[in-house]
């Protein structure tokens, strides 16, 4: 489980994916979508645990809050950090400005 996906993150970039649709009162419709890598230093077996006895993984999708304690682990993110803590604000206010 965790420590599968934790070890695993070290290695690979995990990879946020949001897809939203807007509908307008005139009718149409705007399919999209948003991608975020998130990049993770290495961590240690303790790290690992002492993380994951936090409980923020069981309440977080993809099991880390980049917002929360798992943060200090994150060694950068390419996209939006918007869309890794919930919405991408900045890309659905281009559709609708």
């Amino acid at each position: 489980g965790f420590l599968f996906l934790f070890y695993n993150s070290q290695l690979y970039p995990s990879s946020n994916l949001l897809g939203f649709t807007l509908l307008f009162g005139d009718g149409r419709i705007i399919n999209d979508y948003s991608e975020t890598k998130v990049y993770v230093y290495s961590m240690s077996d303790s790290q690992i645990n002492d993380y994951i006895s936090t409980y923020e993984p069981y309440d977080n999708a993809g099991a880390y809050g980049i917002q929360g304690l798992f943060g200090r682990y994150v060694e950068r993110i390419d996209g939006d950090y918007n869309n890794v803590v919930g919405l991408p604000v900045s890309k659905i206010m281009q559709y609708i400005s």
